[in-house]
């Protein structure tokens, strides 16, 4: 008997260190949204931890804020994939994160994926307010180590990619 009480006692304890990897995003929330209206993104936001190419205070961004959870000791870069398209993840030690984001109006999604490449978070929203600039062209700027060349991807409304031939 004593012995399965001890058991029991271990296996409670020990739970959380089997847990499955998740993630928790404070903002943006899923559903509909009107920028400017709630959210104050007029108010100066700083991100953190401070990513390696730190643009400083801004305003008119929205902060993608959350935590990875049950990640242990894997330090392994998770990604971020903003409306397609895939960003490191700089974390803190507790796994928490902020990132601004300019998000145009219409449709969004905010998705948090693990190393392996696992969805651990997808939230989607709608952007009401139409003054906001609409994304023509956007330049995503990605690399996977601080010392690697850098690869520059133009994806333009049309999803395709730009060339000297066919320019955008």
């Amino acid at each position: 008997m004593r012995a399965l009480s001890s058991l029991l006692l271990t296996l409670l304890l020990a739970g959380p260190a089997f847990a499955e990897p998740s993630a928790e995003l404070q903002e943006p929330l899923a559903g509909w949204r009107y920028s400017g209206l709630l959210d104050r993104t007029e108010q100066d936001r700083v991100a953190y931890p401070t990513p390696p190419i730190d643009r400083g205070i801004q305003r008119n961004r929205t902060l993608i804020e959350g935590q990875l959870k049950a990640i242990g000791h894997l330090r392994q870069p998770h990604s971020l994939s903003v409306n397609g398209n895939p960003l490191n993840l700089y974390t803190d030690e507790q796994g928490r994160f902020a990132r601004p984001y300019a998000f145009g109006a219409g449709s969004n999604s905010v998705e948090v994926r693990s190393s392996e490449g696992k969805s651990l978070k997808r939230v989607q929203f709608y952007e009401a307010n139409l003054n906001k600039t609409p994304p023509r062209i956007r330049v995503v700027l990605g690399w996977d180590d601080p010392k690697a060349e850098l690869d520059m991807h133009i994806i333009t409304p049309t999803v395709s990619t730009p060339s000297s031939a066919t320019p955008a």
